[in-house]
């Protein structure tokens, strides 16, 4: 993200990258682990005494993406065209028949024994649900490897079906033993959406994706109002995440994939009026605001007004259509982003 975005320069960039490229292409002391049979069988295969493996497998996909991006900005474009095309390798693991990510053993078959609701193992921190649209890199390939399933008998896609279900499943977790992760979603989250842990924070942000957009503004919304307060927060608030996601989803704005250089519109923002002031020499203010056709949603699974446009320093955006995104560089230098009914 630092290289894409022009943080890192020089000698700075020139080490990130290439740690970045020893630990995706070698089996790097500290770095991924299992590198050997990722390299091997394009996943990691479950083995003995071997767990997170298709949690594993799926940073890895996205990790390869990101180091692809790295890599076409330092010009090694043998390396970005490498892990460019290794950035599909959750396809591997997907079962387009139960349409979820699921464990493959060493003969290329899904382990035998599926439970939809049960954590751990494969899943860190997780379970099927948590990690079934694990793609944020690549969300149109993730919509198409769904419709496998044909068209879903209300219109919508498949994969906007599914994440609608997901938003309404029972929160349900089979395991041998309680977690505080299971917990905090039964007691504060819903359905199987587990805002109190990271692995389900680019969700909600794939329903624009999906083609329902207006659907994800109102659960992001929604997101926002109940899984924070004076109380704290639902859950892990590890280096700084959780708090991360509520001020750039409060100001409508969300890196969904590192190293995409964009940022995605996501609901309308929670206060009337926000300015980022920008250090001399980055431009002019950031200034994002709610228009006067555009009421606060306080109770959005009830009475939600969704933002169908913004105004992106004069330039009219539709919000209705599936994402859109601005750059960072755009958003570096400053302007206006007003967000419309």
């Amino acid at each position: 993200e630092g290289i894409v975005n022009g943080v890192l320069r020089g000698k700075s960039a020139e080490d990130a990258f290439a740690y970045i490229k020893r630990s995706a292409l070698t089996e790097a002391k500290n770095g991924r682990s299992y590198m050997g049979d990722y390299l091997k069988y394009g996943y990691v295969p479950e083995a003995k005494k071997r767990a997170d493996t298709v949690a594993l497998t799926l940073n890895y996909c996205l990790s390869d993406w990101a180091g692809a991006q790295a890599a076409k900005v330092m010009g090694d474009m043998e390396t970005a065209e490498i892990l460019e095309e290794r950035s599909k390798n959750w396809q591997k693991i997907f079962d387009d028949k139960k349409q979820f990510f699921r464990a493959k053993e060493t003969n290329g078959r899904f382990k035998p024994v599926f439970d939809e609701f049960a954590w751990m193992g494969p899943y860190t921190e997780g379970g099927p649900w948590q990690y079934r649209f694990y793609v944020p890199h690549q969300p149109a390939l993730l919509r198409a490897a769904y419709e496998v399933a044909g068209e879903a008998p209300s219109g919508r896609s498949q994969m906007c079906e599914k994440l609608l279900a997901m938003m309404k499943a029972p929160s349900t977790a089979h395991l041998r033993w309680k977690i505080h992760e299971t917990v905090e979603m039964q007691k504060h989250a819903w359905g199987q959406y587990a805002h109190n842990n990271q692995p389900v924070h680019h969700v909600l942000y794939m329903m624009a994706h999906a083609g329902c957009p207006l659907e994800g503004q109102k659960w992001l919304t929604h997101a926002l109002r109940s899984q924070y307060g004076p109380d704290g927060f639902a859950g892990d608030e590890d280096n700084g995440e959780m708090t991360s996601w509520y001020i750039l989803s409060g100001i409508g704005l969300y890196a969904l994939a590192p190293s995409s250089g964009n940022y995605q519109l996501g609901a309308p923002p929670l206060f009337g009026s926000v300015t980022v002031h920008r250090p001399r020499g980055f431009g002019g203010d950031l200034v994002i605001r709610r228009g006067d056709s555009l009421p606060a949603s306080k109770d959005p699974l009830n009475a939600f007004v969704p933002a169908r446009h913004v105004e992106w320093n004069g330039r009219k955006i539709d919000l209705t259509s599936g994402a859109q995104v601005i750059s960072f560089r755009e958003l570096l230098a400053g302007g206006e982003l007003v967000w419309s009914a």
